[in-house]
């Protein structure tokens, strides 16, 4: 083998092997886990819509719909109830082990309370969407709450210790589980049971996974003391859920009820399009940021890691966002059909407010790490009060355009003003944000120059194809350089990834 190759070689095995390894700084492990878990949601992703292709040919559109209907009830509950108290323990520095029976018990009692609810008020779900047939799928699903309090307690320590390979691996053992089960289920009796067998074998399998994760055996122990040190941190994350879940919802009910189902059908088409692929890098921030900020001893630390990935964020957030912008018509004709082109304007809008969502997802894990969830609410109560205010105006004047407005100017207002609050926070200089949204703004020229073209041609040209895909690859070899060269995220080159090599 001559050197060429072997250097080769080398290259490509630098970031295989820096994703599989352990080693390297505090930030470091931090980049690789938000890899591990964009890659576990993506297989996560690809499995329901394998499974989603394959049941569909085999059950009614209304077993689908039996089962959504379970789930968003279960959702909702879960979603209401949220302690917060694994939030807090990963926000503590210290030991947290002796909180885990107490953690445990406080976990089941929930779980088995829910689990009695949801079974007992199942007919009520069912006369609710005028689905009688709901009723005993609700009460099957009720099954996955209580196999939920069962999850080993301890495994939020592998959030806490960033280990995201274990916690990845634990979550696709259910998947695969769920998805087997599914199908198999289907081959046999055709019906909305496949569905819910799919989902009770999945977390029939994470529940047994969690315990090959740690190693940790909880006994049941109720300390009410540890208790109470739980609750002063998790209720503001109780609160951030319950403020959340208004703010996920209150848009669409009004748009419903003002302007009927055919708009809200086109507003929720142009909302879910919009917060998708942007809500997914949300997620992967909240999941790795909060622990990792929780995990830095210092201001000045925190300062520096914030700061670099606000900027790495934004070189993805934004130009993303003008990629959607700019040929917003053409994605809509072609994924959705030309039907759905009133979609477009309000999706222009939309996605903005969802980029500006995911920067607010940064923010708030580094709200969290501090010790101040309570910043949270307040911040989430300052967007709602401005949506509040002008969402009703807008939306009689404007239509779904007008609400598209109202949710991404109370999000985008959200954000600057966290911005300018993390700025003193951090006790860094007034223009450190500006910097780091520097290459965001050379990330989306591609696709500003592309905008007066885009806007010629009609939605459904196939030459809107090599169009989008040349300010794609423009702006990835932007996105390349920046990584390599300005915020030095590269192995093998002696930055935050240099010891990978």
């Amino acid at each position: 083998m001559n050197l060429l190759t072997l250097g080769r070689l080398r290259n490509l095995a630098s970031p295989v092997g820096w994703l599989v390894t352990r080693r390297g700084a505090l930030l470091e492990q931090a980049l690789r886990g938000g890899v591990w878990l964009f890659l576990g949601d993506a297989f996560t992703k690809v499995a329901g819509i394998l499974k989603i292709a394959v049941l569909a040919h085999l059950l009614a559109p209304s077993d689908f719909g039996v089962m959504a209907i379970a789930m968003a009830v279960l959702k909702g509950l879960e979603f209401l109830t949220e302690t917060g108290f694994s939030a807090a323990l990963i926000h503590s520095r210290d030991d947290v082990r002796a909180y885990f029976d107490t953690l445990w018990a406080v976990q089941l009692a929930r779980a088995l309370a829910l689990s009695i609810a949801l079974a007992t008020a199942a007919p009520l779900g069912g006369w609710f969407f005028a689905v009688p047939e709901a009723t005993p799928v609700i009460r099957a699903i009720a099954l996955v709450l209580l196999l939920r309090g069962l999850v080993n307690p301890a495994v939020v320590l592998l959030r806490k210790d960033l280990d995201f390979q274990r916690v990845v691996v634990w979550r696709l053992g259910g998947v695969v589980v769920g998805l087997a089960v599914g199908i198999s289920w289907a081959l046999v009796d055709a019906s909305a049971w496949a569905l819910v067998a799919s989902t009770v074998a999945a977390q029939v399998a994470e529940t047994a996974l969690s315990y090959w994760a740690v190693s940790y055996r909880p006994r049941l122990r109720f300390e009410a003391g540890r208790a109470r040190q739980l609750f002063a941190y998790g209720k503001w994350m109780f609160w951030a859920n319950v403020l959340a879940f208004i703010g996920m919802y209150a848009d669409t009910m009004m748009v419903g009820k003002v302007l009927g189902t055919g708009a809200l059908g086109f507003y929720q088409m142009a909302f879910e399009l919009a917060m998708l692929p942007l809500t997914v890098i949300g997620a992967q921030v909240r999941g790795v940021m909060f622990p990792a900020f929780s995990r830095m001893t210092d201001t000045a630390e925190q300062r520096k890691s914030f700061f670099l990935i606000l900027g790495v964020l934004s070189a993805i957030v934004i130009p993303l966002a003008a990629f959607v912008t700019v040929f917003a018509d053409g994605l809509v004709a072609v994924v959705l059909g030309s039907r759905w082109l009133p979609v477009g304007p309000s999706l222009r809008i939309l996605v903005w407010g969802a980029g500006a969502a995911t920067l607010s997802a940064l923010v708030n894990s580094l709200f969290q790490a501090r010790g101040r969830p309570d910043l949270v609410v307040k911040f989430a109560l300052v967007q709602i009060g401005s949506w509040a205010v002008s969402s009703y105006p807008l939306l009689i004047a404007w239509g779904i355009g007008g609400m598209a407005v109202a949710v991404t100017a109370s999000c985008v207002l959200s954000v600057l003003v966290k911005l300018v609050f993390v700025t003193r926070l951090l006790e860094a200089r007034p223009h450190a944000a500006l910097r780091a949204f520097s290459v965001s703004l050379a990330g989306s020229l591609p696709f500003v120059l592309s905008a007066p073209l885009a806007r010629a041609l009609p939605p459904a040209t196939p030459w809107l194809v090599p169009l989008a895909a040349a300010g794609l690859v423009a702006y990835l070899a932007i996105l390349a350089a920046a990584l390599r060269y300005h915020f030095d995220l590269w192995p093998g080159r002696g930055g935050p990834l240099g010891s990978a090599a």
